[in-house]
């Protein structure tokens, strides 16, 4: 559990500097790592995009749960994609649902990260931007006591929210050029989610939405997010899940196919994917309010 202590989150602006000097010793002599749950029957260039621009940014160590489909095409090329980069999975599963995502990662980050490092938790399709760059940002969070960041998703979509084949080239920002909130419009689903954090404070989901308080997930996510930090910039979390492949993904979501548990493990957020696969049987793309 986290406590107003933990976070130094509470109202009171009294900050002991010893332990902002601590940390702030911490986010120089730690390696910065980040976990994500990778699945094999994702694009390959995809996989790509998101190892360049986390190295960009500065993560020293990629913490790579493997969810693997030996009989799907483009797993060989999502390892060889893997491995071009210098990484070696951390851990392989062949089954996949939000529930199992959080144990495997939790672990995952308990076995490797030193409690006081830094972790970055982004999903495949989330490319994270750090106001003024990530060392700076955390470094930044240590001086005002906070041991986790938080951020926004900005989904992007193809223009006319066509969804199109995700290409290598050129980059994300310009193939979807387009800013919509349609996770929260048409998905209904929460749009905030735990950028970074220091390995000993507990993730409460699978999404990475929020930080354990002890109480229910609404608490939870409430406590996480809404509660006031002074004169905050938060991380913008670039979210390219709407392209080409998407409609196979929902139908595999919502039918438990390819090894995805979700059906099961997950009822609480499955309305999400019912909307959305309605979303799209009915227009074929993603319709904003401003088309």
């Amino acid at each position: 559990m986290v406590t107003s202590k933990d976070t130094a989150d509470s109202f009171s602006p009294r900050i002991d500097s010893r332990r902002v000097a601590y940390y702030h010793a911490i986010v120089v002599t730690h390696t910065i790592r980040l976990v994500a749950c990778i699945g094999t029957q994702s694009n390959p260039f995809l996989v790509s995009h998101f190892m360049h621009h986390y190295r960009a940014l500065g993560v020293g160590e990629f913490l790579i749960v493997l969810h693997s489909d030996r009989a799907d095409r483009r797993d060989a090329e999502v390892r060889a994609r893997l491995h071009a980069c210098g990484i070696q999975p951390a851990r392989e599963i062949q089954q996949y649902s939000a529930r199992l995502k959080h144990q495997h990662c939790q672990e995952v980050v308990r076995h490797y990260c030193e409690p006081d490092s830094w972790v970055i938790y982004a999903d495949l399709d989330e490319l994270q931007v750090y106001p003024g760059g990530l060392i700076p940002y955390l470094d930044e969070r240590d001086r005002r006591g906070h041991s986790f960041a938080r951020g926004s998703l900005i989904d992007r979509l193809a223009p006319n929210g066509e969804l199109i084949e995700l290409q290598a080239q050129p980059s994300l920002w310009e193939q979807f050029p387009i800013c919509a909130p349609v996770t929260r419009e048409i998905v209904g689903g929460w749009d905030h989610k735990v950028c970074a954090a220091r390995a000993c404070v507990p993730i409460v989901d699978g999404g990475s939405h929020s930080v354990s308080y002890g109480y229910g997930a609404q608490w939870n996510y409430w406590l996480t997010h809404v509660r006031p930090r002074w004169r905050e910039r938060r991380v913008e979390i670039h979210h390219f899940k709407w392209d080409s492949t998407l409609p196979h993904r929902v139908r595999n979501k919502l039918e438990g196919a390819g090894g995805d548990l979700d059906r099961w493990h997950g009822s609480e957020f499955m309305d999400e994917y019912r909307r959305l696969d309605e979303h799209l049987r009915r227009h074929g793309r993603i319709r904003t309010r401003a088309d």
